[in-house]
């Protein structure tokens, strides 16, 4: 069902929103909409600050199927870019190591467009994981917040590449079968889930195939033609200030502009807060140490959301009105609901293996004298491949199980009797 309170809330979304209506062949305004915040989000830039200090840079994850729209939102947001002279901000779709991140970093603000992100959340959790693949959930971990990010220099291994405040947007793509799986509870632990915003567009679909018309002056518009010049001219005026020509004038830094809360604002968000606080004791109550840091979690994911519906709104007001909290509450508990729904397992938090080791070896005590066949633990629990063999593997050299090879390739695990 469509709601334009989502996703259209205020006049610029609401321009985006037409224009992706009228280009696209899959109609897709949920997932339009967040490809909206990401691209507003480096239009406003690291001059600016929310109510908490965060900055306007989200680390957005859409999912949806093949060939139920992706593609067209990432080349609005490019064009969008391009027109407003902000080409050399817009990073890269395919990541192939930290060093080109790094380099895209160094000439300013930038958002990157990775397509079939489980592919690089895959390697995170290979045992053998480059160095290089790393560095780019290194990289993404550290530059969430800003200040000073230190990797490698480009042109002496010895020295330091230093770059101060750095502000990356994240729009990734992928599906949500592929995505799920590749999650590991080790990036729970390492704080990529706190720092991301993951949807599953399939579950907020309003979709609606528009075949080629015949008649040509009913057809879809290409988007290099379709991009609102009033879209354009609203964005680009709220980036030229008179500050910004002074102080490049002056060759001086401009200053930070914050925003503050009003009144209404501030009491939408101390319910918020409250209802929280409730969430989280009682999760605490029943030991659920995931949910411990819900609250530090969703007030700072609904700050940055907050941020971009008022920019959005009004680029010249620094008010942040109470919409704009209810718009981002909405925004984030869509994603917390989708983590919860899809990634029960990954509620654990502590060691590397402890979750899932302790499942697997009850499953295997529970099966007793009749064994477990892999494809049975498999199906038992949503984990990579390779999290399940490390965990056999684990189990089997500390003697707690044993395994049998049966005909036809199959294997059984079973307790140790010595154990």
């Amino acid at each position: 069902m469509y709601d334009e309170s989502l996703y259209a809330p205020t006049p610029l979304f609401k321009l985006w929103h037409d224009w992706h209506k009228a280009t696209s062949f899959k109609y897709q305004p949920f997932f339009s909409m967040l490809a909206a915040a990401a691209t507003f989000g480096v239009c406003i830039g690291s001059g600016y600050r929310g109510h908490t200090g965060v900055k306007a840079n989200p680390y957005i994850i859409a999912l949806a199927g093949t060939g139920k729209g992706k593609e067209n939102p990432r080349r609005m947001a490019m064009h969008l870019l391009s027109a407003l002279g902000m080409s050399s901000q817009i990073g890269a779709q395919n990541w192939g190591s930290d060093s080109g991140l790094e380099r895209e970093m160094m000439s300013g603000d930038v958002i990157w467009f990775p397509d079939e992100f489980h592919t690089t959340v895959k390697t995170w959790g290979m045992a053998n994981c480059p160095t290089y693949k790393i560095g780019i959930k290194d990289l993404l971990l550290n530059c969430h917040n800003g200040g000073r990010y230190t990797g490698r220099s480009l042109k002496d291994a010895n020295e330091q590449l230093i770059i101060e405040d750095p502000m990356p947007v994240v729009f990734a793509t992928s599906q949500p079968v592929l995505f799920f799986g590749t999650l590991t509870a080790e990036l729970i632990t390492q704080g990529f889930v706190n720092r991301t915003m993951v949807f599953d567009a399939a579950r907020n679909e309003v979709s609606q195939y528009r075949s080629g018309q015949k008649d040509s002056s009913d057809r879809i518009m290409l988007v290099p033609e379709a991009c609102p010049k009033e879209l354009v001219d609203i964005i680009s005026k709220a980036r030229k200030t008179e500050v910004d020509s002074a102080c490049k004038v002056l060759g001086i830094k401009r200053p930070l502009n914050r925003y503050y809360l009003s009144p209404e604002a501030d009491e939408a968000l101390r319910v918020i807060h409250y209802q929280l606080e409730e969430i989280s004791h009682k999760a605490s109550e029943s030991n659920d140490s995931h949910t411990e840091a819900l609250v530090a979690r969703v007030m700072e994911k609904l700050a940055r959301m907050a941020m971009i519906h008022a920019w959005s709104k009004d680029p010249k007001n620094l008010c942040m009105g109470a919409d704009s909290i209810e718009w981002a509450h909405r925004i984030v508990e869509i994603s917390e609901r989708t983590i919860a729904r899809e990634c029960p397992t990954l509620r654990q938090t502590g060691t590397e293996f402890e979750g899932d080791f302790n499942f697997i070896l009850a499953k295997i005590k529970d099966a007793g004298d009749k064994g477990i066949s892999n494809t049975e633990l498999i199906r038992s629990r949503r984990m990579p491949r390779q999290r399940m063999t490390d965990i056999i593997t684990t189990l089997a050299g500390t003697g707690n199980i044993r395994g049998e090879q049966f005909a036809r390739g199959q294997r059984f695990y079973y307790v140790d009797n010595d154990e």
